[in-house]
């Protein structure tokens, strides 16, 4: 009796561990909420990429930038770094990724967020360790101690933080088909229109 308990404690830590240490590679083919941050994380390292306006902003700005638009109107390369729940936090972490060709940088906010002081959301920020952002010494003069710290983390603890990811990939699944077409799938893959809908 007390080998098979052994046996079943060894289980599970197996199985723990092989969880923890499959994220990295597992959560790349679960779509949510938090994929056009992985997007915003690739295309801001993509030296290829040299907008002459970068647009920064949370929904708001997703759904009022229209980087076709400025493109055609003004003859301007435009592209909308904005993500869901933006924080100003959050687009610090990618000002110094803006390359020097860039003549304008638009920051769109709410009134309220100089209310809500210096945060990131966690899942974003496991999601981020997870997809090796690393920190550097300019945008860490913007943050404060306790965002730099939660950025600080390690691969493992970060795995295991997002241990939810499948249920949120789920509940976004379920979400199309009980309301199938609301959601435009661009919104999370396109760089320079993040319009969430499906309809104006």
């Amino acid at each position: 009796m007390k080998k098979v308990f052994i046996l079943q404690i060894a289980v599970v830590v197996v199985t723990i561990i092989v969880c923890v240490f499959s994220t990295k590679y597992i959560i790349c083919y679960i779509h949510d909420d938090y994929d056009r941050l992985y997007n915003i994380n690739e295309w801001t390292q993509d030296s290829n990429i040299k907008p002459e306006i970068v647009f920064f902003g949370s929904s708001e700005a997703m759904n009022s930038v229209d980087g076709d638009l400025i493109k055609e109107k003004y003859n301007k390369e435009a592209v909308s770094y904005t993500n869901t729940g933006q924080s100003m936090a959050e687009a610090f972490l990618f000002y110094s990724r803006v390359p020097s060709s860039t003549k304008y940088v638009v920051q769109v906010m709410r009134s309220s967020t100089f209310a809500e002081g210096i945060y990131i959301n966690d899942v974003k920020v496991n999601r981020l360790v997870i997809n090796g952002y690393q920190l550097e010494d300019f945008t860490m003069s913007l943050l404060n101690e306790r965002t730099i710290a939660k950025l600080e983390k390690s691969l493992p603890k970060a795995s295991f933080d997002i241990r939810g990811y499948l249920k949120n990939g789920i509940h976004g699944y379920l979400r199309e088909l009980l309301e199938p077409g609301q959601y435009n799938e661009t919104s999370n893959t396109y760089i320079r229109n993040a319009y969430m809908f499906n309809y104006e």
